[in-house]
């Protein structure tokens, strides 16, 4: 974690990447255009797509979450980005895992969708940035998150 500390928007390996490209904007929205595509057209073959489904939702809805390991979070400092209009997965979930990790921040970034990385490039790192730069990082104690685990098993 100490190098994300010293990350800022000049000493960002994305960002010097960005400038040799030409443009921060066109960089970071290629690569997540990129990105997007991939998770898209692997999605898109049938048998991918139902495994992935049958492992995730049955008749009475979603069967997967994580809600029950957030406390996990509570040391460390945990950023949530979320876009306000996600359809894919309602801002609520955001506000809960928000609530559930003490020290977590959220932040919810008007009229963008489940993609806010990919929306808006530029917004989403300025958030991530301001993060990185106002955020002490957090101690991990392995030992702590292993009696945590056993007295919440």
């Amino acid at each position: 974690m100490r190098f994300l500390a010293t990350l800022t928007p000049e000493s960002s390996s994305l960002r010097q990447r960005a400038k040799l490209a030409g443009s921060a904007h066109r960089c970071v929205s290629l690569y997540a255009a990129l990105e997007v595509r991939e998770s898209v057209n692997s999605l898109c073959m049938p048998v991918t797509f139902v495994r992935t489904m049958r492992g995730v939702i049955d008749v009475g809805g979603q069967t997967v979450s994580a809600t029950d390991r957030l406390y996990l979070a509570a040391r460390v400092p945990t950023l949530i980005v979320w876009g306000e209009r996600d359809l894919i997965v309602p801002v609520a979930h955001g506000r809960g895992a928000h609530q559930a990790i003490a020290s977590s921040r959220l932040e919810v970034l008007s009229g963008l969708g489940h993609f806010p990385h990919v929306e808006d490039p530029d917004r989403f790192n300025d958030v991530l940035v301001d993060f990185l730069a106002t955020t002490r990082p957090g101690a991990v104690d392995l030992a702590v998150l292993r009696d945590a685990l056993v007295a919440n098993a």
